[in-house]
């Protein structure tokens, strides 16, 4: 026998090269991987100055274009909100009348508050007449017309002598320490032609720095961005604020790169950026494609190592748990953990499960045989001259009749019925009206016990009475209610059968109002179920050894083995119940006509 074993294994197994296999991914990752590496190096150090150049270049033409745009908007914005302050109706109802108007000048604040949003725009509304002016701040030297009447920003306002004119614009205004203005804005408010008063929108560096500084820097690629005028003036510095007022004075040493841009009003937009750092990463480019080329070798070495292993082991061991399956080891498993392939993992679960299913139908199997040997034997026990006995028990039925007892009569009635039901089964299978009435005539011989005690309700659909169910479900289900539930109850008690169709499935309701099931004990029943639904070969083992028919639960748990080896786990019975409140057993399982069973 060892002998022939031995033969089969080496016919259905014989020696794999798997190192031929693994070698042969081992060489593809090499010449597939390592060569164009190398060849990407050194090319890749060749391109880096021309190629980081470039893009040192292009990203600052970017930013500065978007600093810009960014500088143009805000320019066309503050002139548009002067002129709309400038000539709104509430402004020029506060600077033709009387200046000192509270209501007049809380208009105008409102106006000026809900116009502009920034905090870093000032306001100043300067009449002609000396009288007071609007501004939330306090209003500069230069804005003051009893000196610097005819100079500066106000020397420019005094020129304008008709309306319609563009607002003025002029750099630095006036010179503020604690909050730098680059630039401020300018326009005279004129009544019946002639000017009344002046606005003034002073814009602090700080809103260039919000709606230009930011953005441009955002690139990452400008070191520096200036704002000058045509003299060369420093307006703005991203950087430092203190080269503002200065003249902007370009380094021609070559260690820069710069780009500058034209705005309106004589403006432009300086950018720069070091080339040293160029420099910097274009070295640093060379000397990584140098090291890359020499450790490229040992990198991609150890790569297709781990690679061509971590296909091929799991093949390995693939290969190794089939022939152990094939010895008829069925505990055995492969471990999925050997691979991170999805592909290869699927196929490990798939096998895996499918060994699953195979031990689970081995073991169904054999507890079904064990089952069946089990009810083999007991048949043997009970039916001792089967023939007799129910000869014996209508010859005994026909004695009560004769002496008047119809009581005796109906119990020894309901009890041959019972008998010839159970010596007359010629399959595993009855229908849903032959198991009613077992239990029904159970349930009247036990009623008879107790006279007057007992009531059974019945609500079954007429076209369920042919549903194929297991021989002798309900008549243990009815022993338990009957013997546990309300034999223990003082006074009258109900039994409520009903049955439904739901989904494809026959459901059985047996509930009584009995003394119920303790928690505990409830729980004991509960997990025999689990246990018989999981493990039913454990349960038949059991029964088999121990005698148990007595004990509470037993059949229940009997029932649920058989409909759960027969119709699979997701059917049998499912137990609720409530101390001094009686207890529900719901019986599911296939719906099948008996016409229609095979």
């Amino acid at each position: 026998m060892v002998e022939q074993k031995s033969k089969r294994k080496k016919r259905i197994f014989p020696h794999l090269k798997n190192s031929s296999f693994f070698l042969h991914i081992f060489y593809s990752f090499i010449v597939g991987g390592l060569i164009p590496a190398i060849f990407l190096s050194i090319l890749l150090g060749l391109l880096s100055v021309q190629i980081l150049s470039s893009a040192f270049k292009n990203q600052t033409d970017e930013a500065i274009s978007k600093a810009s745009l960014l500088t143009e908007e805000l320019f066309k914005s503050i002139e548009a909100t002067a002129l709309f302050i400038a000539t709104h109706k509430d402004v020029l109802t506060w600077a033709e009348s009387e200046k000192n108007d509270p209501n007049k000048i809380l208009a105008v604040n409102k106006l000026i508050s809900e116009v502009i949003d920034s905090p870093y725009i000032q306001a100043y509304l300067l009449p002609l007449d000396g009288s007071d002016t609007i501004s939330r701040r306090q209003i500069p030297e230069e804005y003051k017309k009893e000196l610097y009447e005819n100079w500066g920003l106000l020397g420019a306002l005094s020129r304008i002598r008709t309306e319609g004119a563009k607002p003025v614009f002029y750099s630095l205004p006036h010179y503020n320490m604690q909050t730098p203005v680059s630039f401020a804005v300018g326009y005279p408010i004129f009544s019946k032609s002639l000017p009344i008063a002046y606005l003034i929108l002073d814009v602090e560096r700080d809103e260039l720095s919000q709606r230009v500084g930011l953005a441009a820097f955002s690139s990452g690629f400008i070191s520096d961005l200036f704002l000058v005028d045509k003299k060369n003036t420093i307006l703005y510095s991203v950087n430092d604020a203190i080269k503002e007022g200065s003249f902007y004075e370009p380094k021609e040493d070559g260690s820069f790169f710069s780009l500058d841009k034209h705005l309106s009003h004589d403006l432009r937009l300086l950018a720069s950026y070091p080339l040293y750092t160029v420099q910097y990463f274009t070295q640093k480019m060379k000397n990584a494609s140098f090291f890359i080329v020499f450790v490229s070798f040992f990198l991609f070495l150890i790569m297709a190592i781990l690679l061509s292993r971590s296909i091929a082991y799991p093949i390995q061991m693939l290969t190794k748990t089939m022939k152990d399956v094939s010895y008829g080891n069925l505990d055995i498993r492969c471990d999925v953990n050997f691979t991170k392939n999805a592909e290869m993992s699927f196929l490990i679960e798939s096998y895996n499960y499918s060994l699953d299913q195979i031990q689970e139908l081995y073991h169904n199997r054999i507890a079904q045989e064990r089952s069946l040997r089990h009810a083999q034997v007991q048949a043997l026990q009970a039916q001792i001259n089967p023939h007799f006995l129910n000869n014996t028990l209508n010859s005994i039925k026909s004695m009560a009749l004769l002496e008047g007892n119809k009581d005796v009569a109906d119990m020894i009635t309901s009890l041959a019925r019972i008998f010839r039901k159970s010596i007359s089964i010629s399959s595993e299978f009855t229908n849903l009206a032959d198991s009613i009435a077992i239990a029904r005539d159970y349930f009247t011989i036990e009623a008879k016990r107790w006279p007057g005690r007992f009531t059974l309700t019945e609500n079954i659909e007429g076209e369920l009475y042919d549903a194929v169910l297991p021989h002798l479900v309900l008549q243990p289900i009815f022993e338990n209610a009957l013997m546990h539930g309300l034999e223990k109850k003082e006074g009258s008690g109900n039994i409520w059968l009903r049955t439904w169709i739901c989904g494809g499935d026959l459901f059985i309701e047996v509930k009584d109002d009995g003394i119920g099931i303790k928690k505990e004990n409830l729980k004991k029943i509960q997990k025999k179920l689990d246990e018989a639904r999981l493990h039913p070969e454990l349960i038949s083992d059991l029964q088999t050894k121990t005698n148990m028919s007595g004990s509470s639960g037993i059949a229940l748990i009997n029932t649920h083995r058989r409909l759960s080896l027969i119709f699979g786990k997701t059917y049998g019975l499912q137990i609720e119940s409530q101390e001094n409140f009686g207890t529900k057993v719901l019986i599911c399982l296939p719906y099948k006509k008996e016409d229609s069973f095979v």
